[in-house]
């Protein structure tokens, strides 16, 4: 047997990148991981590396910030696998650059993919969660959501936001078994804000961590022991102290 055997998870944001990562890596784990974003084909790709390997794997596309396509992937889950445990809150994306020439449009595409849909997909797995009697609730957020960084105000208001509700849920929560874990990585090696703010170039020399340890560091509190929670948890690389 495997740490996640017989286990569910749904990962958002799991088509690239760190989500991505986590899926395969919780797969491999034992869990039968139901992926979304919103691009199907990326999604299958996915999915059919996982059961290559000899994993359980299924994709819903959708919008992590719409109701409507939350339930959705909620309910293909407990359809399919018939069953609930982890939810791993991934979904992000990144506008960067002074706030003074922002559009209000960047700024609500930000809350909506990294706050809104943490509150969507956290507040349909809660009840389900509840008649499990536990399970684990991760959100991505980044060293951003602890500290500021110049020219990445808006962004980082997203991530204080993912943090601060990490905690509340942590305090609400804890008591009926579900735990809740902020994971909060400096640079990662992804495209997540190419082009909206990060020009490739200038990161090129800069030691960044690789999705796979970030997806790592989320099975590492995903596996956490029963009797402890692990609630936040900041990945730095071994050689500087983080950078966006």
């Amino acid at each position: 047997m495997t740490e996640l055997d017989g286990r569910v998870a749904i990962v958002t944001g799991a088509s690239r990148g760190i989500g991505r990562e986590t899926a395969i890596l919780l797969a491999a784990q034992g869990a039968h991981v139901v992926l979304t974003a919103r691009k199907q084909a990326e999604l299958d790709d996915v999915v059919a590396k996982i059961q290559a390997a000899g994993g359980a794997a299924s994709a819903v596309p959708g919008d992590a910030s719409s109701p409507t396509d939350v339930t959705r992937v909620v309910e293909h889950a407990r359809a399919v696998p018939g069953r609930l445990d982890i939810l791993v809150n991934n979904a992000g994306v990144g506008i960067l650059g002074p706030l003074a020439a922002m559009s209000v449009e960047d700024f609500d595409t930000q809350m909506a993919i990294n706050v809104r849909s943490v509150f969507l997909y956290t507040r349909a797995l809660i009840p389900i969660l509840e008649k499990l009697g536990g399970g684990n609730i991760v959100n991505v957020a980044s060293i951003s959501g602890l500290a500021g960084f110049a020219g990445a105000s808006a962004y980082s208001a997203t991530k204080w936001a993912t943090v601060g509700l990490s905690r509340g849920l942590d305090k609400e929560l804890s008591p009926k078994g579900i735990k809740v874990t902020a994971v909060c990585p400096a640079g990662v090696d992804t495209t997540w804000a190419f082009n909206t703010g990060i020009d490739p170039a200038e990161v090129a020399n800069v030691e960044r961590l690789k999705p796979q340890t970030v997806a790592e560091s989320i099975a590492f509190a995903i596996n956490q022991p029963a009797n402890a929670r692990l609630t936040e948890l900041v990945v730095y690389p071994m050689s500087e102290n983080g950078h966006q």
